[in-house]
């Protein structure tokens, strides 16, 4: 999502992926069509329900992609999000007294890769939150890697934290972050854990009973 308009008192945001998954789903639509009618390119021949599922994915591709147009109007005090897909638009609006924060989400997990090992996955989410305590998604990102620098990248400042302090700044709506703790952190927590001194305290010997005679 970037910032496509900016003045004194009109800020819009925009997130266009439709154009892209539009053509996509084209692709896969035709695709299964092809399948179906030549199912014999291969041996054997590709199975029915296959080039049905990738016609029917390259459908719900084309028909769930949305293009997201924020407007911040400090004239009337208000947030207007538009989703905008083939089939409609759907719209919410809600004035800047309504808006409790502008909230960051970050969190990690890791996954098995099918090729061996682990794989990292980082999500960004960047909420609207109401004071009536309702949550309205403004943008969002997923990413994912195979090492432990994937974490280390993964917390450095991302576009969605700038978006969402450009967001803040503009409407004097608070901005708070929830990020994963770091390395370090995590580190610092785990020593925090052990009563002072422990780790210098020597191991308890334990005396064998003796022999019976």
């Amino acid at each position: 999502m970037n910032i496509i308009q900016k003045t004194e008192n009109l800020m819009v945001l925009k997130d266009s992926k439709q154009l892209m998954s539009v053509i996509g789903g084209a692709i896969l639509f035709v695709l299964g069509i092809w399948l179906l009618t030549n199912p014999n390119i291969s041996t054997p021949p590709v199975p029915i329900w296959l080039s049905l599922l990738i016609l029917i994915g390259g459908v719900l591709v084309a028909v769930l992609a949305k293009d997201t147009t924020i407007t911040l109007d400090k004239g009337q005090s208000k947030f207007v999000i538009d989703r905008q897909s083939i089939i409609g638009k759907e719209s919410k609006e809600c004035s800047f007294d309504q808006a409790k924060e502008i909230q960051l989400r970050q969190s990690i997990h890791t996954s098995f890769s099918s090729k061996g090992g682990t794989d990292t996955h980082f999500n960004v989410e960047l909420f609207l939150i109401l004071k009536e305590g309702k949550d309205i998604l403004i943008t969002s990102q997923r990413r994912s890697g195979h090492s432990i620098w994937s974490l280390a990248r993964s917390q450095m400042t991302t576009n969605e934290e700038r978006l969402g302090r450009e967001i803040s700044d503009f409407t004097k709506i608070p901005f708070r972050t929830y990020k994963p703790p770091s390395v370090t952190e995590m580190l610092s927590s785990l020593q925090a854990g052990v009563p002072p001194g422990m780790e210098k305290l020597p191991l308890e010997k334990v005396e064998k009973p003796p022999a019976p005679s």
